[in-house]
């Protein structure tokens, strides 16, 4: 009797175990979206409309220091569960920049791996407009200038003054465009990257960003689906910034 007690539990057991599998198979593949969004509506074009998930993200920057026009955040990409290596984010206020985040790119034919991107040039002392997100410190990233006072190079970092308004939607967080595609597609991230000034046009950088490819990616315009040898410009939906953005808004703008 205690023999078959013991093969009916260590049974239940092994049934248990089997069962908890399956159903977190089932959850992992009802859900295609990373965990930092509370909900996803699906659109036309691969688009799906997402609302953020603010305490998921909120987790993602584990602290922050600011001293004068420049912050430090302390940023979790959530690439590995139970990771404590963390990446610094720089906020800056009053640098200009450029803000690819709506382009469309075409791919550089000559360098299939690269697009080629025009991205507005973004010089204002607002409140808002002077606001902006990037990898490097503030040193590296300032514009360069050549003998003349032209500005010559400048470099690509995030903001979200052509998203959304800020003032009215900051709190919510919900106008994320999320790209999604049965297997792998391209984009082009220009997160950081140095561009050159556009010399017909001072007011317009040209940026050569490396394509990448992934199921799902953030897009900061409506639109998912482009021509063969266009890309839009976006970034992997597990290292989307919109938390570590509006960090920003409310200490420089107090918004």
């Amino acid at each position: 009797m205690s023999t078959l007690l013991k093969t009916l539990s260590a049974t239940a057991v092994i049934f248990t175990i089997l069962l908890s599998c399956s159903v977190v198979s089932f959850a992992a593949e009802a859900n295609p979206h990373p965990k930092i969004y509370d909900s996803c509506k699906k659109m036309t074009d691969n688009r799906s409309r997402c609302t953020l998930d603010k305490a998921t993200n909120a987790a993602r920057i584990k602290g922050y220091s600011c001293k004068g026009d420049t912050c430090i955040l302390n940023y979790d990409p959530m690439e590995k569960p139970g990771d404590t290596d963390y990446v610094k984010l720089y906020g800056f206020n009053n640098m200009p920049y450029a803000l690819c985040s709506k382009s469309e790119c075409t791919i550089d034919k000559r360098n299939p791996k690269k697009a080629i991107c025009n991205c507005p040039i973004v010089d204002r002392r607002d409140v808002i407009g002077s606001i902006s997100l990037g990898m490097n410190t503030r040193k590296k990233s300032l514009p360069k200038y050549d003998g003349k006072g032209n500005m010559v190079k400048i470099t690509s970092t995030f903001s979200a003054i052509n998203i959304f308004d800020i003032k009215k939607k900051l709190k919510k967080l919900d106008d994320i465009t999320v790209c999604n595609y049965d297997q792998e597609h391209s984009y082009t991230d220009c997160f950081a990257v140095v561009c050159d000034v556009d010399r017909e046009n001072a007011l317009n950088a040209i940026c050569r960003c490396p394509i990448k490819r992934n199921k799902s990616f953030v897009v900061g315009g409506h639109k998912c689906n482009t021509s063969p040898d266009k890309v839009f410009c976006g970034v992997d939906t597990s290292q989307y910034q919109l938390e570590g953005i509006s960090i920003l808004y409310k200490h420089f703008g107090g918004l």
